[in-house]
């Protein structure tokens, strides 16, 4: 006897947890159509099958209540005990309802040879996701839903949600809610009706709390149903806290007027706190800053290059109205300066002025502004959000190109960039606007020259002094050699030296030495006449990795001093 009753707690255990209460975040109404397509399904239409001859519900007494009861998965409720179809008969009529507050479908007889079909919802287990800036101008409601154990509940048993991740909002959440509909109530020996109201006072309520009290028209015959659906509503976060990645969980446990806890529901997260918009680079600034160009163009004679974005919303609940979206770039934007640009020379930019070097490419959104700062650094571009924040924003930079070796158009700083993203709601959340950092700075790529440039940043010139210049090209290629020079204490810039320049020099030593000095006797420097030191940028249109460039000289006093100044790589 001892073993037996031992062994039937075990089982009781068992059934208990097994068909306990769970937390579920959401539900999806059943669709007539589907349910009956589903039941139809490989079935032959003849009376006595669930749905009769025709097929359909609430049409002619041709369907079959108990075989209904059983196409559905779910139980026959008779509480009148009148007649209905045997096995094998058709002559019942079916009514379609999809059920509010039922977590399981069941077929209850209405009358003589009627029933209705209680199908039950879709339930889901996905937690939301709501948008934190979301939270931080309008509190989140989180609504729950209790799937009610086997056994539901009756009359004066206390039902506690506690919460985990959060807290809630005392000052907004006055009124908590918990409500089952008609379908979640059954009653003894009648149908249930608007009559027999099951209803659910708020007992009391703290920040990771609250508790109701079932109440009942008639505690003797009205009950909870098993596997009703039970709704929370009117529960408000508090937003301190809160951030990217916060889960909030949801469980719940009952007790009857004995003392004893039962149903407890494990917990369940119902939301995720995320940003609400996630960007990423996906096409960065590549362009190769061609030397031969003068640097004032990219290779293969193109002058733009494009900056693409990848833009995701990350919620699929709370969330702000997207209004604009400000995308800030970093870089080196000296060449916006061009005249071609600047068309009046000011040193500011309007976005008139701007629409020549930036384009937008993304989509539906339009500019609404364009600001190029005075550091000429960093570009502040504005769209107005149209249908949604674009998926893939493009800015294409066109930049003024090269001028035939004239020299008038700005060169093109080597340089890296970076890009930011932020989106800024409308006022209809919490009667503000919200910013939602998209992207708070990421690598944009670069601008790189196609050749080498290799700076030498000493050379002395005058009567005693021989100075040696060599360029080695160690690869394969052949490329144009271009020098620019400035003297010492009388040039802050680069000036071309062109009759130094070698077209197509083919791989290996080039003496740079006579060409560079007679190049500066014919700008007015002429190393006989008087001594000056020079510093030599010399571009070279082949891979950076393959030339180096020697520089020293002899020095014709006592002892014939020779100055090494080094072996020079490409420096860019």
């Amino acid at each position: 006897m001892f073993k037996r009753t031992l062994l039937a707690l075990a089982v009781s255990g068992v059934a208990v947890s097994a068909n306990a209460a769970v937390i579920k975040t959401g539900s999806t109404a059943a669709v007539e159509a589907d349910v009956v397509k589903s039941l139809t399904a490989n079935v032959k239409n003849v009376a006595g099958t669930a749905l009769g001859v025709d097929q359909k519900f609430n049409t002619a007494a041709d369907d079959n209540c108990t075989a209904l009861a059983t196409a559905l998965g779910g139980k026959l409720y008779n509480p009148t005990g009148v007649n209905v179809a045997g096995s094998g008969a058709g002559t019942d009529k079916a009514t379609f309802a999809a059920a509010k507050s039922s977590g399981v479908s069941y077929v209850e007889v209405t009358g003589a040879g009627t029933c209705t079909a209680y199908v039950a919802p879709t339930l889901s287990t996905t937690s939301n996701k709501d948008g934190v800036e979301y939270s931080k101008l309008e509190a989140i409601e989180i609504e729950p839903l209790i799937v009610a154990g086997l056994g539901g509940y009756r009359a004066e048993d206390t039902i506690t949600i506690n919460l985990a991740g959060a807290k809630f909002n005392l000052a907004k959440t006055t009124d908590p809610k918990l409500s089952v509909d008609r379908d979640g109530i059954q009653v003894v020996g009648a149908l249930a009706g608007n009559a027999d109201a099951v209803t659910f006072d708020l007992l009391d309520i703290s920040a990771n709390q609250v508790r109701f009290t079932v109440k009942t028209s008639d505690p003797a015959k009205v009950t909870v149903r098993g596997n009703a659906l039970l709704k929370l509503d009117n529960l408000f976060l508090d937003s301190t806290g809160l951030a990217s990645d916060t889960t909030v969980a949801v469980s719940s446990i009952a007790k009857n007027t004995s003392g004893t806890e039962f149903d407890p529901a494990a917990a369940a997260t119902v939301t995720t706190l995320v940003t609400q918009y996630e960007a990423e680079v996906t096409t960065k600034l590549d362009a190769k800053i061609d030397v031969g160009a003068d640097r004032q163009q990219f290779e293969g004679s193109r002058k733009d290059d494009t900056l693409t974005l990848k833009v995701e919303e990350k919620t699929n609940n709370k969330r702000l109205v997207p209004a604009e979206a400000t995308y800030t770039i970093k870089g080196d934007f000296s060449w916006m300066s061009d005249d071609s640009i600047d068309l009046n020379k000011d040193g500011k930019w309007t976005k008139a002025e701007l629409d020549n070097a930036v384009k937008y490419l993304g989509g539906d959104d339009t500019i609404k502004s364009l600001a190029l700062n005075a550091d000429q650094n960093t570009l502040t571009a504005t769209t107005t959000v149209v249908n949604g924040v674009d998926k893939t924003p493009s800015w294409q930079f066109v930049v003024p190109g090269f001028d035939d070796g004239k020299l008038q158009n700005p060169m093109i700083a080597v340089q890296s960039f970076s890009a930011a993203l932020t989106v800024t709601s409308d006022k209809s959340v919490g009667g503000k606007t919200g910013d939602m950092v998209a992207l708070s700075s990421a690598d944009a790529g670069e601008w790189t020259l196609n050749g080498s440039v290799v700076v030498v940043p000493y050379m002395p010139f005058g009567k005693i002094t021989q100075p040696i210049l060599r360029h080695t090209n160690a690869g394969t290629r052949s490329g144009d050699i271009t020098v620019r020079y400035m003297v010492e204490d009388e040039h802050n810039a680069w000036q071309p030296l062109s009759a130094a320049n070698i077209a197509d020099a083919e791989p290996g030593v080039e003496n740079m030495l006579n060409l560079v000095t007679d190049a500066l006797k014919a700008e007015g420097y002429d190393p006989e006449q008087k001594s000056f030191k020079v510093a030599l940028e010399i571009v070279t249109n082949v891979p950076a990795k393959d030339v180096f460039i020697y520089a020293g000289a002899k020095v014709d006093v006592d002892g014939q001093d020779r100055i090494h100044l080094g072996t020079f790589k490409s420096n860019h």
